[in-house]
């Protein structure tokens, strides 16, 4: 989540909304975390945006691993 802390940390200008609050995002269901994951499909390591509930969506392939909520 390092960069969505920076991304929600930038400094606002004139006219500008404040940034989303990242971990309340998360929380919420509204935003997803990037990590590295074992892809099942292809079989290697990639990168994966991972819900709340920790179900994980390959940037790839877009192959879904469930969760366990």
């Amino acid at each position: 989540m390092t960069g969505l802390l920076a991304a929600a940390a930038r400094v606002l200008g004139p006219g500008r909304q404040p940034a989303l609050d990242p971990v309340a995002a998360f929380m919420a269901g509204e935003a997803d975390v990037a990590e590295i994951h074992l892809c099942a499909a292809e079989g290697w390591e990639t990168a994966h945006a991972v819900s709340v509930d920790g179900t994980r969506r390959c940037w790839n392939c877009d192959h879904i691993t469930a969760g366990t909520s």
